[in-house]
């Protein structure tokens, strides 16, 4: 079964891995976020409270 959890840094390399796939293939159908661009965590956790968002955009609760 698959199921979302809350990102968690244990899976941070696996997740940028996969960023590293998708732009090596020229993947669009996933919006993933460069980790070496931002505090992924920190950006997550401003969707999940909906705090300071840009106008098009809602959060995760």
């Amino acid at each position: 079964m698959i199921r979302l959890i809350v990102p968690n840094k244990e899976y941070l390399q696996s997740y940028a891995e996969a960023y590293g796939e998708y732009v090596e293939h020229n993947v669009t159908t996933y919006a993933f976020t460069d980790v070496s661009s931002c505090d992924i965590f920190e950006k997550f956790d401003r969707y999940r409270t909906e705090r300071d968002l840009p106008p098009d955009r809602v959060g995760g609760r």
